[in-house]
């Protein structure tokens, strides 16, 4: 695994926060999902060799090219670093995005690092005006 996040961070061209890296070498991506009352929600944090092919397929670079998607949820939104106004990789927010609305706009702020979001059991926030949820409580830990 230590080589393909190697490879990942080369293709890429810039190093990726720390805590990632760590979640990446002991999960290689994770998927969970909660439930509300009737409705489920699901997040999937891609695996190393799905980052950039998932990108690419949804063209993510294309309309936001300081975003790095690293997963969705079941909604049709990505999961996403916002490397727009922070050099150091461990500082940069994390966002949710529509696939279909690939505007920085439109980017839900959901914490202000990865660490953040953990420590927030992974909450996924749909719009400012609505309750966070929580993706319940997972064993990794930055």
């Amino acid at each position: 695994m230590p080589q393909e996040l190697e490879d990942l961070q080369t293709s890429l061209g810039y190093s990726l926060p720390s805590a990632y890296l760590r979640f990446l070498a002991e999960t290689n991506g994770a998927e969970w999902c909660i439930h509300n009352g009737n409705a489920g929600e699901c997040l999937a944090m891609w695996q190393v060799n799905e980052i950039i092919a998932m990108s690419q397929g949804y063209q993510i670079q294309r309309w936001l090219p300081r975003v790095l998607a690293i997963g969705s949820d079941s909604g049709g939104d990505a999961i996403a670093f916002d490397r727009s106004s922070l050099f150091h990789p461990d500082s940069w927010p994390v966002a949710r995005v529509g696939f279909g609305d690939l505007e920085a706009d439109e980017m839900i702020l959901q914490a202000n690092s990865l660490v953040d979001w953990v420590s927030n059991e992974f909450r996924l926030i749909k719009s400012d005006s609505q309750r966070s949820t929580s993706a319940g409580e997972k064993s990794w830990q930055p």
